[in-house]
Order: C-alpha cells, then sequence, then structure tokens
C-alpha cells in the first residue's frame, strides 16, 4: 500500500533503580531515618489544617480592616507573625517531645 511503512516495534526501557545520595549520606551520618507514617497522623493533618485556615482568615481579615484603615489593616498581619511563631515553636515542641517517642 501506499504511504504506509512497515509497523517499528515500540519497546520500553526499564530504568534501574538508583539510591537516593542525600537520604543515605544522613542515614549514614545519623545511623538511622524513622521514615514510618507518625503517630496520630489523622490529628496531625488536622491541627496542620486548622493552622492554615487561620493564617488565611487572618489574611481575609487585614484586607478588611485596610480597606478602612490602612495602618492598622497592616498591623494584623504582623501581630500574626508573632503568634504563628509561637505555634511554630509548639508544633515542633509536639512533635519532637511526644510524637516522636510513640512510635
Amino acid at each position: 500500500m501506499m504511504g504506509y511503512g512497515d509497523k517499528k516495534k515500540v519497546t520500553k526501557k526499564q530504568s534501574k533503580f538508583t539510591k537516593n545520595q542525600v537520604l543515605e549520606g544522613i542515614k549514614e551520618e545519623f545511623g538511622y531515618i524513622n521514615e514510618t507514617i507518625p503517630a496520630y497522623a489523622r490529628e496531625w493533618k488536622g491541627l496542620e489544617k486548622a493552622c492554615y485556615d487561620l493564617e488565611k482568615a487572618v489574611k481575609i481579615l487585614g484586607k478588611a480592616v485596610e480597606k478602612q484603615d490602612k495602618k492598622k489593616g497592616k498591623l494584623i498581619p504582623n501581630i500574626y507573625k508573632t503568634l504563628d511563631a509561637t505555634i511554630q515553636k509548639f508544633k515542633k515542641l509536639i512533635s519532637d517531645e511526644i510524637l516522636s517517642k510513640l512510635q
């Protein structure tokens, strides 16, 4: 037939498994890495979502107040930054001191 050539046979190449060099370096340095699912994963995810929702609500509130009073509208996100730093310390403390020992 005109215009049609022989069909070419397609072969898929299998990729070779390679080790993650950074992960292997950390394993050698510390001796181990805990790669399991964290204890109370559902509750931790809920905490993360609540923190995200709080940040989003503060931004919306800041924008709404800024429409009426620009100076005070910019003050709201700045105050939240100090609160956020405390929240991050709290989450790190909970993760390191309590949840890591429950696994």
